[in-house]
Parts: structure tokens; sequence; C-alpha cells
């Protein structure tokens, strides 16, 4: 019979009809916790923690976009009482197979990053805005900031102009790091950013899309 864990269990003398109990972690039941153990303080603690036990286990994966195929549909549709059809454009992505990195590659990666903010004149306490989609590279330029102990900035790849700009302004961030498919938002909004110094960008296997090539070259313009 396979054994059971506990995520948290019931506090004894907590909850009623009125309340449910409190809950806490199997091991700190007795008192509240600063962290999981004593020398885990910061993220970038866990992550180390994790590679000494487990180096090769599989941990952050990663479907590439290989493609976005469009193709054209007849959709049919009723209009005072007459069927009419109309032609729709419908894209979808065309996805590799899973692609895993280790606990040791993670490792390995966010300090090979890190070091690049480095080189580009980060420091500590200097902020890096991530904008760009959730995904495997956003998580190693969050745990590349932890590891030099740079703050991280986030920023939805759906927010428009104005609540880029703010987000960049207000946070005085000093590295974007973004996701192509955002440059022609960031080509709009560059000239603004009051202390930006620099952007670093990557893209999915189907590369760098013709409007993200061309903004990539006004952003440069824009920054020189």
């Amino acid at each position: 019979m396979k054994s059971q864990y506990f995520q948290s269990v019931e506090l004894e003398g907590t909850g009623s009809v009125h309340e449910t109990p409190v809950h806490r972690y199997p091991t700190a039941t007795h008192k509240l916790m600063d962290s999981a153990l004593p020398n885990l303080l910061t993220v970038y603690d866990a992550l180390q923690y994790r590679i000494g036990q487990e180096p090769d286990k599989k941990s952050l994966g990663k479907r590439s976009i290989i493609e976005i195929v469009t193709k054209d549909k007849q959709v049919k549709r009723t209009v005072n009482g007459t069927v009419e059809t109309s032609t729709k454009k419908w894209s979808y992505f065309r996805l590799s197979d899973y692609s895993w990195m280790t606990y040791k590659e993670i490792g390995e990666a966010t300090k090979s990053l890190g070091s690049g903010f480095v080189h580009l004149g980060l420091k500590r306490d200097s902020r890096v805005m991530v904008y760009a989609p959730t995904s495997r590279e956003w998580m190693l330029c969050a745990l590349a900031s932890y590891s030099q102990g740079m703050q991280v900035v986030t920023a939805y790849d759906t927010l428009g102009e104005e609540g880029v700009l703010h987000a960049m302004n207000q946070a005085k961030v000093e590295l974007v790091f973004m996701h192509v498919d955002q440059m022609p938002v960031m080509a709009k909004v560059i000239d603004r950013a009051e202390t930006v110094r620099k952007i670093v960008v990557f893209h999915d296997a189907y590369g760098m899309p013709d409007k993200a090539s061309q903004a990539l070259e006004v952003v440069k313009t824009k920054r020189d």
C-alpha cells in the first residue's frame, strides 16, 4: 500500500462550527516557521538545496512553438433567415515534444544568465523586468536575477503601451528581459523609458517574426 504524505495537518484545539481549523505544515505545528529549513532563506537557496539533493531530476519542461499555422475555414451563419458563408482565418501553434532541464542544468543556466546581467553593468539590487508569457525562460530569468541579488519586476505580456511604460518607470527598471513578440509595443515606448539601459530578448523555435524584427531595429535606433 502506498504511504500517504500530508501537506498540512489540523492544529489541535482550533476550529469550531463557525470556522475551519488552522492548518500548518506537518513539521511546523509547534510554531510558525520563517523558512522550510533553517538555511533556506531565499528562493535561490531553495534551488541550490534541490540541486544538492537531486541534481539529475527533471524539473523545468518546455514545448517549443515550431511554427504558427494559419488556415482558412468556411464559417456558416444565419442572417435574417438566410444562411451566409464567410471565410475566417484560424491560427494555431504547432508544438514540439517536451524537453526537460534537470536541477543541475537549471543551476548552470541561471549562473550563466546572471553573470551575463552583471557583465551588462547590473549589480546587486538592480531591477530586472520580465516582460514575457509564463515560460521556462521566464523562470530562468527570475532565478538568474536572484542569483545575483537583483530584484525582479514582472509585467504581463498582454499589457499595452502605457501599462508597460508605467511598469518600467515606476519600478526604475534597468534591464528588460522580453519575448520578441512584445517588441512592437516596446518600440513605441522605449524613448520614454527613464531608467532602462539594456534589453535582452528571446524567441521560440519559429524565430523572429518580421514585425518583431522591424520593431527591434526601431528600438536600437532610439537607444543609440
